[in-house]
């Protein structure tokens, strides 16, 4: 504030507060006079305080101070009052912040009026950090929406590249049961003799882990267009190699994400599978016992290790289900399994859904028909 603010005197005439103006000058302040129940609304930016001097006849003053407090609003002015003792009840009731009698103590009014002046300007400076607060609360709104909306284009892009079907390609069939969720990716494609194939999660509501789920898709898809000096690339050594880009992130939150990655030979029914970080898949065979396979189950970009590849044959009417994400009970597959594929994802994807509806990720059947 600057070091000499104006004080409103509101009197019936500038002569009637003559010794008002005194006690303010008095004070360190400079007075400025109105004229008490004009009808022009009074500018209350500048002014340190409003003194309201009434006469015998209280009602203009009781008017005034009651319409400058709808003025004010939620600002706030010291409106005082110098009045008869009887008259301080009419005046806090009408608004008035304090009523001294008439002529006040010259050293107890200044008191006042400074006390006064320190609750003012608690108060502006409240007001200016709520100002602040209301600023900065529509920016974190505002970058919140890009942000929403920048996820809901990225949803966007991930749908329109993750198929809705797999393909078909010789005795193998995938199937697809949707769980719910956007943190998933999948897609399936012929290398030669082989069919290689891939799946890719990451967790839910997890900034760090939907960007490194882009990267690793990246990873994925060019993994499997690359070809060793034998024409192919173990499939250990694929997640290997994503698990140490994961970690070249050097990422300070690290985030969950996992990967599967796997390739089936037509001819010989042989299936390569390398997980990191995903449930561990089912084999349902058409003949014989129904076992989870164990594999790597660190996330990628934890620790920098080799990451082990599982074989198995296939046979014709062999299925092995995967998930993005839940996966059913182990115990409640087996009544289900010699129906044919769709069926059996269908069946499995209503026992996932069925104990409780926050359930997410992308069940994926591969199976081998017997009659491609």
């Amino acid at each position: 504030m600057p070091d000499i603010l104006p004080i409103l005197i509101s009197a019936p005439s500038p002569a009637a507060a003559d010794d008002v103006r005194s006690l303010v000058v008095a004070a360190g302040f400079t007075p400025l006079d109105h004229a008490l129940g004009s009808v022009p609304a009074v500018d209350f930016e500048p002014l340190a305080a409003a003194i309201v001097c009434p006469s015998d006849n209280l009602e203009p003053a009781i008017a005034q101070t009651r319409r400058w407090r709808v003025e004010l609003g939620d600002r706030f002015v010291p409106v005082i009052w110098l009045a008869a003792p009887a008259a301080t009840p009419l005046a806090l009731n009408a608004g008035a912040d304090l009523c001294l009698p008439r002529p006040p103590d010259a050293n107890t009014f200044a008191a006042h009026l400074h006390a006064l002046l320190r609750i003012r300007e608690s108060v502006v400076r409240l007001h200016a950090k709520a100002d602040q607060a209301v600023f900065l609360a529509e920016r974190l709104r505002s970058v919140h929406d890009h942000r929403n909306q920048d996820r809901a284009n990225a949803v966007t892009i991930h749908r329109s590249l993750t198929p809705d079907r797999l393909p078909e390609i010789g005795p193998l069939r995938f199937g697809l049961f949707s769980l719910g969720g956007d943190r998933q990716f999948f897609d399936a494609w012929p290398a030669g003799d082989d069919v290689e194939f891939a799946l890719a999660s990451s967790g839910r509501f997890h900034e760090t882990a939907d960007c490194a789920l882009g990267v690793l898709v990246k990873q994925l898809l060019m993994a499997g267009c690359v070809r060793g000096p034998g024409g192919r690339v173990p499939v250990g050594e694929i997640l290997s190699s994503l698990n140490h880009a994961m970690m070249s992130l050097n990422l300070p939150d690290r985030p969950w994400v996992g990967a599967i990655f796997g390739r089936f030979t037509r001819t010989t029914g042989h299936l390569e599978l390398a997980q990191a970080g995903m449930a561990s898949p089912i084999s349902v065979p058409a003949a014989g016992e129904i076992e989870r396979l164990t594999f790597f189950r660190q996330d990628l970009g934890g620790y920098d290790q080799q990451i082990p590849a599982h074989t198995a044959i296939l046979r014709p009417g062999d299925k092995i289900l995967f998930s993005t994400g839940t996966m059913p009970r182990f115990e409640s597959v087996p009544p289900f399994r010699d129906l044919p594929g769709r069926e059996f994802l269908a069946a499995i994807g209503a026992l996932c859904e069925s104990p409780s509806p926050t359930v997410d990720g992308v069940l994926v059947l591969l199976e081998w028909v017997a009659d491609p």
